[in-house]
């Protein structure tokens, strides 16, 4: 089984309003052993904002990219 999560951002500092580049990446995956395995992740009870609170069904080989571009609009380190 093969899972991760990162979370990358870069801020350009010497610009007004200080914006900013992100990238959240999630990823899940099944095994890949022979000998009639499932080979898919199966989360037994899965609860997540994406799923609903019964959580009937979850997150099967899943990649999931959430990019993001915006501006820093308070005062940092004051």
């Amino acid at each position: 089984m093969v899972g991760g999560d990162r979370h990358t951002r870069y801020t350009f500092s010497a610009v007004p309003l200080r914006p900013f580049v992100e990238l959240k990446a999630n990823v899940i995956s099944g095994d890949r052993g022979p000998g009639g395995r499932l080979g898919t992740f199966n989360a037994l009870f899965p609860k997540g904002k994406y799923f609903g609170e019964i959580g009937l069904i979850g997150p099967a080989n899943l990649v999931n990219l959430h990019p993001v571009i915006g501006v820093s609009l308070g005062l940092v380190g004051r």
